[in-house]
């Protein structure tokens, strides 16, 4: 299980989630912490009259991610009337008829969790100053946070971030940039077979180390900052690219099968880059833990909401099923399994695209020794 970085005491947290209950009339109040596969409640609270739906809708969707990015208090728009709160998106796989909520920032910019108050609450707004005491309830959890041991040094974090994007962006890049125009110029000469094939390995090389670099920084963002930077362009080409995605995978396991059907997903509005890499970090894994002699097989559909839904099927996944529940974990390691060596972290990139789309990348295991994952981008969530 993955450790939080950050530890509230117990008394303070039950005490703000009851003020909160107080302050807005909902019926439950939790407080949400990030882990490297998404979000989890570390504590919650309500009252007899809780909703129906658990407090693990929290982990299960990118409302989190809504909170962190507005970096002030919000609320449901149709029910406020406080002009401090910031209208927060709604999206109805949310599961709550109002709510509030604000992150918990650190002086140096970074958020360690989410407090929020939600319900079914109808009615009138809610009162003036709402906004401002959720705020101070939000500092009062930051000023009595505890880190865990490895956590970054706070105060390090930003400059460390600067770091990793100037050497990843300058030491690696440009110099990349160039080794490929170099290659372009020799592909245009005239050369022997052999020399040919030499050159193809370099760029190769080259196009690969340009991956690391860019995954280097994701990565990098990511544990500083909590989220990536998306493009979302509307109707973009989103089979015609899955399909050239398959087509590269083939030429790299080319002694694998794949099987791929399509259905209502032309287009979609989405980065289509990043939906593109984080669909090929999820086929090259299944690829590589899939029995030799069954084909792996994908559907893309809409569901009944119009989101996009890929399922990546892998016959006879050949790593343990109790290691499904952290592939989305980075660096994750099994101790004295010989089938699981490291994880890496393109799976945890391809899981925080999902989530900055507001969708989401699961792996779930299925009756015949198989393993499905399913990636969900919400129709209207961009």
């Amino acid at each position: 299980m993955t450790t939080s970085l950050t530890v509230f005491p117990t008394p303070v947290v039950a005490e703000i989630l009851r003020a909160m209950l107080a302050l807005t009339g909902l019926s439950q109040a939790l407080v949400a912490v990030p882990n490297p596969s998404g979000w989890r409640v570390e504590a919650a609270t309500g009252t007899s009259e809780s909703p129906s739906f658990q407090t693990d809708w929290v982990q299960s969707t990118a409302f989190c991610d809504h909170v962190r990015r507005a970096g002030t208090a919000v609320g449901m728009p149709v029910l406020l009337t406080d002009d401090e709160i910031v209208d927060c998106p709604r999206v109805p796989y949310f599961g709550a008829a109002s709510y509030v909520a604000a992150p918990l920032i650190t002086v140096h910019s970074v958020c360690i969790g989410v407090l929020c108050a939600y319900g079914d609450r109808t009615g009138c707004g809610y009162p003036t100053g709402t906004a401002e005491t959720v705020s101070v309830f939000a500092n009062s959890l930051v000023a009595q946070a505890r880190l865990a041991p490895g956590t970054p040094v706070v105060g390090d974090s930003a400059m460390g971030l600067r770091k990793v994007l100037s050497v990843v962006g300058h030491d690696v890049r440009n110099p990349m940039h160039s080794l490929l125009v170099a290659i372009e110029m020799l592909k245009s000469k005239p050369l022997d077979p052999r020399a040919l094939r030499l050159l193809g390995m370099v760029e190769t090389s080259a196009l690969r180390l340009g991956e690391l670099a860019k995954g280097v920084v994701d990565f990098a963002r990511l544990q500083l900052i909590g989220d990536l930077a998306i493009h979302p362009v509307v109707d973009a080409p989103l089979q015609t690219t899955l399909d050239k995605v398959v087509a590269e995978a083939c030429l790299a396991f080319p002694q694998r099968a794949v099987t791929a059907t399509w259905i209502g997903v032309v287009s979609a509005t989405c980065d289509i880059a990043r939906v593109s890499e984080a669909f090929s970090a999820v086929l090259s894994h299944a690829l590589k833990h899939a029995e030799h002699d069954r084909p792996v097989t994908i559907h893309g559909y809409r569901d009944d909401t119009g989101a996009i839904m890929i399922e990546v099927d892998v016959p006879g996944y050949i790593l343990p099923v109790e290691l499904l529940p952290h592939v989305f974990d980075p660096f994750y390691t099994m101790q004295g399994d010989p089938r699981v060596a490291q994880l890496g972290i393109s799976l945890y990139l391809a899981s925080a695209v999902a989530r900055a789309h507001e969708g989401s990348l699961c792996a779930s295991a299925l009756n015949d020794g198989a393993a499905r994952f399913t990636m969900r981008l919400p129709a209207a969530a961009l």
